[in-house]
């Protein structure tokens, strides 16, 4: 009997130990998809982007879908409704992928809840994506990956930079279109008077073909005297050094020139009344002159 009780006392204390071993704030719940391809045990779970748990096992069920079972912190509750999907960290690598949860609205979730696949997505994979083309097309897609990869092969720092250094360039475009954009009546205006442009060429291509023909012995007069100009745009950065030089020196000798003319006025100033004067004794003059 006392063994009896011993066996008993030690079943209790084992079952109570397992239960606050397992109490660690968390409770269960296995979600139903039909592919869990990139998950792992281990992974990740989220709901809204916060992490609120992790993927305790993967296993195949009798009708051969994937049950992820997962230990959730208590802080979030799942409710009837909830739903689980299948996410992507990035497009690169295979083992890249969590499981994101939405809420539900309805009653709360209890430890051990499955969630079934009809409330389960995932994203549509590459090769499904591949299977909708015919075989040329993707014969096509793969060589054109293919001579991307090669191109882009140990370019990553090229490409980083590259992409960090326009920024700047995409952030001006941005600007320049937004300035464009603002002002729509000038570029309705320039749009409209393009068009009228393009319909009177269009409507006469005779005369744009006449002057295309007259056009064409200028360029040639031009092209034949590609030496001259070429000697000529030669010969200006000397000339206008010549010019930049003589201007110099006039500017050094317009201050002498400034007080000459200020010291003169005075005597240009008397020289009116004294004209006056003289003009009766050259009238008298002329006679003795002749």
């Amino acid at each position: 009997m006392l063994l009896f009780a011993a066996i008993a006392v030690a079943a209790v204390v084992v079952v109570a130990a397992f239960l606050l071993l397992r109490s660690d704030g968390r409770y269960e719940v296995t979600a139903v998809f039909d592919q869990a391809f990139g998950l792992v045990p281990g992974g990740e779970v989220k709901a809204a982007g916060v992490l609120v748990g992790e993927i305790e096992e993967i296993e195949l069920g009798e009708d051969g879908l994937p049950r992820i079972r997962m230990a959730i912190d208590d802080a979030y509750r799942l409710n009837r409704g909830a739903t689980a999907e299948l996410r992507l960290f990035s497009l690169v690598g295979q083992l890249n992928r969590y499981v994101g949860l939405q809420q539900g609205n309805g009653p709360e979730l209890q430890d051990g809840a499955t969630i079934t696949a009809a409330r389960t997505s995932r994203p549509i994979e590459f090769d499904e994506l591949l299977e909708l083309f015919p075989p040329k097309t993707r014969t096509d897609i793969g060589q054109v990956l293919g001579r991307l990869e090669r191109g882009t092969r140990g370019r990553g720092p090229d490409l980083a930079r590259t992409l960090r250094h326009s920024a700047n360039s995409f952030a001006q475009t941005a600007l320049l279109f937004d300035d464009v954009s603002a002002d729509g009546d000038a570029l309705r205006a320039l749009v409209i008077d393009g068009r009228s442009v393009v319909e009177a060429l269009a409507a006469d291509p005779n005369e744009l073909g006449g002057m295309v023909d007259r056009l064409a012995p200028v360029l040639d007069a031009a092209a034949a005297r590609q030496g001259d100009l070429s000697a000529g745009l030669e010969l200006l950065p000397s000339s206008l050094a010549s010019a930049r030089s003589a201007l110099g020196k006039l500017d050094s000798e317009i201050g002498d020139l400034r007080d000459l003319t200020a010291s003169a006025r005075p005597a240009v100033g008397q020289l009116v009344p004294a004209s006056r004067r003289l003009r009766p004794v050259i009238a008298e003059a002329r006679p003795a002159l002749d």
